[in-house]
């Protein structure tokens, strides 16, 4: 377990905002492109640390720019040149409608010619929005809370975003100046780097714009990639994870064979009850796989872990559970299968001292799984 969240921490780290856009223009020797004065704007989980990335290789030249950040992060940038903003998520508030505003003044104020960075990473769906006239902020909200209950995975659910919204599927791009020159970077939460779903594709239309240039810094795909380099016997399991979070856990506890150790990535979906307690995906599927091995005759670990530090609509990132955690929740008096019905599972694992947290990791790439079985875990 010691040597799984070691190499957790360390792709975690390679996986950072602020490492992935300052090697950006490091490894594709365009650190000239903070030359001439430039604009910032930086949306998503990981803006912060994007932006922090930015600064560190061109700030001298940067004129002014946007951040808008999730609320309760843990983290902040200090910069007089920069408005930072923070906004809701999943479900957003009024600070969403607010922080789209504030996107909409700033990208309409910029100077003809102006060369832009987008920073632009999951959760910035929820952050930034400009709603139709006949669209209230409660009604929007109702509709999110029946997204994310219905099981969708984000890419349909953003789908459908982009055609609700006035900024989204490209729509931000017809507010830019015309000759304004965009360096698109993207931190990418969804599979295959379908680029478009990401913050439900602010500047990416079904038309090409010559205006933009896109780049993917890292996914879910890379993520595991740099994972597998500090645990180079683990088994990379090379599909990414879309299926039910309950059929999930079956389909890992069939993988616990004595002496190996496997990965999994992606971001399973899942069905809420009404009025569903705190939680998220990775504490929930890490309950369920752990009631599956509950008759296992050798020991086993496994992490499930949100990789932006924050599991559903809780502050933890995710769990780790072995072959004690049902015993220990059953002398608790817990009913574990009543419990995963409830959706209940941060309260259990919260009661047996199986969560985990990281504080704010500075990226977004997914869900990551670990199972490992045997001594040498």
């Amino acid at each position: 377990m010691s040597d799984a969240l070691a190499a957790l921490q360390k792709a975690l780290l390679d996986c950072r905002g602020d490492h992935l856009v300052a090697s950006f223009f490091s490894a594709s020797h365009r650190s000239d492109w903070f030359a001439q004065p430039w604009y910032a704007i930086a949306l998503g989980k990981a803006s912060l640390a994007m932006m922090e990335g930015a600064l560190v290789v061109g700030g001298s030249n940067l004129v002014a720019g946007l951040v808008v950040s999730k609320q309760d992060s843990g983290s902040s940038l200090s910069d007089e040149r920069l408005i930072c903003l923070t906004a809701a998520h999943p479900v957003p508030d009024e600070s969403s409608l607010q922080a789209g505003q504030a996107l909409l003044t700033f990208v309409q104020q910029l100077p003809s010619q102006a060369r832009v960075l987008f920073l632009v990473s999951g959760g910035a769906s929820a952050l930034v929005e400009v709603l139709p006239a006949d669209w209230s902020l409660s009604r929007w909200q109702q509709q999110t809370q029946q997204w994310l209950a219905s099981g969708r995975d984000i890419q349909h659910i953003n789908q459908a975003r982009k055609k609700l919204s006035l900024i989204k599927g490209g729509k931000l791009l017809a507010h830019f100046p015309k000759q304004v020159e965009i360096l698109q970077l993207i931190i990418a939460d969804v599979p295959n780097q379908d680029l478009a779903a990401v913050g439900s594709g602010l500047l990416l239309a079904d038309v090409f714009d010559e205006r933009v240039s896109t780049y993917c810094l890292a996914d879910n795909r890379s993520f595991l990639t740099s994972l597998a380099l500090y645990l180079p016997h683990a088994e990379m399991i090379p599909a990414y994870v879309s299926s039910e979070v309950n059929a999930l856990a079956v389909e890992i506890a069939a993988k616990a064979v004595l002496g190996q150790c496997t990965l999994w990535g992606g971001e399973p979906v899942v069905q809420l009850p009404e009025h569903a307690p705190m939680g998220g995906r990775m504490q929930h599927l890490a309950l369920a796989v752990a009631w599956q091995l509950r008759h296992a005759t050798f020991p086993w670990s496994l992490i499930a872990l949100a990789s932006d530090g924050d599991d559903g609509n809780s502050r933890v990132a995710g769990a780790r559970v072995n072959e004690k955690t049902i015993g220990i929740a059953e002398c608790y008096g817990w009913q574990i299968e009543s419990t995963l019905a409830e959706a209940n599972a941060h309260a259990l694992l919260a009661d047996v001292g199986a969560l985990i947290e990281t504080g704010y990791t500075g990226t977004n790439v997914n869900d990551v799984m670990i199972l490992c079985c045997g001594e040498g875990r």
